[in-house]
């Protein structure tokens, strides 16, 4: 942890300001110490260099989801340099400028890959907040040497943040929570005057034969040990690789664009098939996953009172929308 995410954090439970109790430094890191609240009600550890906010306890389906993605994040933990075209396809309009001098927030930052482009992008300061062990190890790991840029282990639910944020972006994440609107909520409150918010969530559009017939199979394999849905999630990318390679790019070049999922799976094809095998294990394991309709994501951003409000339908199958508190 660096000493001036201090500035940042509060206590998730008083909203009161934190004193930091140094035990260990390296490299002008605090590696252990604690968090302690001003009040006197809770403290928090720092462990390996970033602060615990971990919640007391988690449902159990919460609890297997933030141990399936952790896995995820474990294994794919290596950032790459098409981690930047997957980045721009999120943002849209936004482009890398937008980030410069911003006080920036990553709800959900998995292993990081966004997080270290957040602050090479030139923001003043990017936190990156997940709740699994695995997700902020691996955060912390590819973007420490980033003085601009800190990993706080939390709950999105119970942040620690104080509302100071130029921007926010949560990619993949409002749609496996249990209360994915509140969720979003909870992060525009976080943001400060004229700051703004960007969310990728699944859509409905343009994903309805996955939600019939392949979302009911998630129920099953999200349960199966993970090691078995890696080798499932290998065979079914090979397959579809196939696919992709003999049908799906050869209409691509005759502008033919008729078949379920084209720009997706075209898109991936960019990617490579390691991302590609990474997205269809990302799809087996979640123990909670929602698709919305374009207007019902587009009222949670009314619904927060925003303005400027853009909603961009991505691949054909997924929304990313962008709003600015006012």
């Amino acid at each position: 942890m660096k000493p001036k995410l201090l500035d940042y954090l509060c206590c998730p439970s008083c909203r009161a300001d934190l004193i930091l109790d140094v035990r260990s430094l390296q490299d002008e890191e605090v590696e252990t110490g604690l968090l302690v609240c001003k009040t006197g009600c809770r403290s928090f550890e720092i462990k390996s260099g970033i602060p615990r906010f971990t919640p007391p306890e988690l449902s159990e389906q919460v609890r297997r989801n933030v141990g399936n993605f952790g896995y995820e994040w474990s294994w794919l933990s290596s950032v790459s340099e098409k981690n930047e075209t997957e980045f721009l396809s999120y943002l849209g309009k936004i482009g890398p400028e937008s980030f410069k001098s911003r006080v920036v927030l990553d709800a959900g930052c998995g292993m990081g890959k966004f997080l270290y482009l957040s602050g090479k992008y030139g923001a003043k300061d990017v936190i990156g907040v997940d709740l699994a062990d695995r997700s902020v190890e691996a955060a912390y790991n590819n973007t420490r040497h980033l003085g601009n840029v800190h990993v706080v282990q939390a709950d999105l639910f119970h942040l620690p943040l104080k509302p100071c944020f130029d921007f926010v972006y949560s990619i993949g994440v409002l749609h496996h929570l249990s209360f994915p609107q509140e969720g979003f909520q909870l992060l525009v409150e976080h943001l400060k005057d004229g700051g703004a918010i960007l969310a990728w969530v699944y859509g409905y559009e343009g994903n309805e034969l996955y939600i019939k017939f392949l979302d009911p199979v998630r129920k099953i394999t999200c349960r199966l040990p993970l090691c078995m849905n890696k080798v499932l999630a290998a065979l079914l990318a090979s397959a579809l690789w196939i696919l992709i390679m003999t049908i799906y790019l050869p209409l691509e070049k005759v502008k033919i664009k008729r078949l379920p999922f084209h720009d997706y799976f075209v898109y991936f094809h960019k990617l490579g098939f390691h991302f590609f095998w990474g997205t269809v294990f990302d799809k087996l394991i979640p123990q909670i996953s929602n698709y919305y309709p374009r207007e019902e994501f587009a009222s949670w951003f009314s619904r927060a009172k925003l303005s400027d409000i853009s909603i961009m339908h991505r691949n054909a199958n997924s929304w990313s929308g962008h709003g600015v508190r006012l």
